[in-house]
């Protein structure tokens, strides 16, 4: 039986710029510097607003205009939102569940594009919460997970219920709970009729996530998808942008808890197909941010604000991202990665490296949190006997002169 998760991680020597066309700098956001800002998506339109410019915070919408590339003031926001729930359905885009500054809200209003009107809905019966995920399916929106924290105590809890939410009716609905650990900031995203959530963290994100799931929206059922290996350098992360394009997640702007600022610009790719994450090594060219806004409508993604916190810069820049040409420009310009073949099973793995790979390559075995057990130095082909280690779920990394290449997970049965 083969049971193996694979990730491709590529890392480049220098940096690899890639073509002008694959990401643009549009008009800058006119609402001035803004992190924690809420942002939704309605057709060809980008809204967002709210949020805080450093300190204060702020009620200001604006919406964006992907085709003329203009920025036009909308109503302002009913109340303080920042770290909000938002989801589009039928024309009017969903908010609320958010963070006011000192305590999470159960607040959730409609916005009318047509009409620039919010009114307010039902207020969600659960406990209150921020930063849940949310998606759209069969005129109905779901809500799972989310976080609460407490300022004076300074201690925080997240969630992993679900929640669903009819607007015919203004009703919500309790369900079932997500598989996977409670969280805040996981991302989602829908495809084929399939659901794809993963990463967040924590209330006050000491613990932060690297697993992923999928859900078959008809069958009902959860899956769980590589997750990407918690390596000592990059152990999980929160997403500030994720799209999809041609069956890939493309995810953007990744708070690693990293210290070194060189692994901030990567582009990670997940090939739901393969089951396989590719990273390109500082392939990013706009500025790394957190707590922006990242929304995709069709094939372009656009993202901007967000903050800086290593180098305590804010931000009030817009980009456009072409994720056709982000999923493909940088794998077609390292084709001997693709040939690098790994096969395994649960008592052996068998390695074959292209001629460009030989010398000075790797592969090292690790625990789940990291810890190496045992390196080996690899050649043309190599078969790694794993029978000498306990049953359990394993690490392994291949390293070219320090550098990552690849890495996954493999199951000791």
């Amino acid at each position: 039986m083969k049971t193996i998760y694979t990730l491709f991680i590529v890392c480049f020597l220098n940096s690899f710029n890639l073509e002008s066309q694959t990401f643009i700098q549009k008009a800058d956001f006119p609402g001035g510097i803004k992190w924690n800002n809420i942002s939704f998506t309605i057709g060809d339109n980008i809204y967002t607003g709210g949020g805080l410019d450093t300190s204060t915070f702020k009620l200001d919408l604006w919406e964006y205009n992907t085709s003329s590339n203009v920025w036009t003031q909308k109503a302002d926001l009913p109340s303080k939102l920042s770290l909000e729930t938002s989801c589009e359905l039928n024309g009017n885009a969903y908010v609320g569940l958010a963070w006011d500054g000192t305590k999470a809200l159960k607040d959730w209003w409609q916005y009318n594009a047509g009409t620039d009107i919010w009114t307010k809905k039902a207020d969600f019966p659960g406990k209150p919460r921020y930063s849940a995920s949310s998606y759209a399916w069969n005129n109905e929106i779901y809500i799972i997970g989310g976080a609460d924290y407490d300022t004076a105590s300074n201690t925080g809890n997240t969630f992993n219920d679900i929640w669903k939410y009819n607007p015919g009716n203004d009703n919500w609905i309790k369900l079932d709970t997500f598989p996977g650990a409670s969280r805040q900031s996981a991302y989602s995203l829908i495809s084929n009729k399939k659901l794809y959530i993963g990463f967040g963290g924590t209330a006050d994100l000491g613990s932060i996530y690297s697993d992923m799931f999928s859900y078959d929206l008809e069958n009902k059922t959860w899956k769980s998808l590589a997750s990407f290996p918690s390596l000592p350098s990059e152990p999980s992360g929160l997403v500030n942008f994720a799209g999809i394009y041609n069956n890939n997640i493309i995810l953007i702007d990744i708070d690693w808890a990293v210290s070194a600022p060189n692994d901030y610009n990567n582009i990670y790719v997940y090939d739901i197909n393969q089951d396989e994450w590719t990273i390109y090594k500082m392939a990013n060219p706009s500025p790394w941010r957190v707590l922006g806004f990242g929304e995709v409508v069709g094939n372009k993604g656009y993202l901007g604000s967000g903050y800086d916190y290593e180098f305590d810069v804010w931000y009030n820049d817009t980009w456009e991202i072409d994720l056709a040409k982000v999923a493909t420009a940088v794998e077609n310009q390292f084709p001997e990665y693709a040939d690098i073949k790994l096969n395994s099973t649960t008592r052996n793995i068998h390695i074959e490296l292209p001629e460009k790979l030989w010398e000075h390559s790797q592969l090292l075995i690790q625990t789940i949190d990291g810890k190496i057990l045992k390196h080996y130095a690899l050649g043309n082909v190599t078969d790694i006997d794993l029978s000498i280690f306990p049953v359990g779920p394993y690490i392994w990394s291949i390293k070219k002169e320090e550098v990552l290449i690849k890495s996954g997970r493999v199951i000791r049965m």
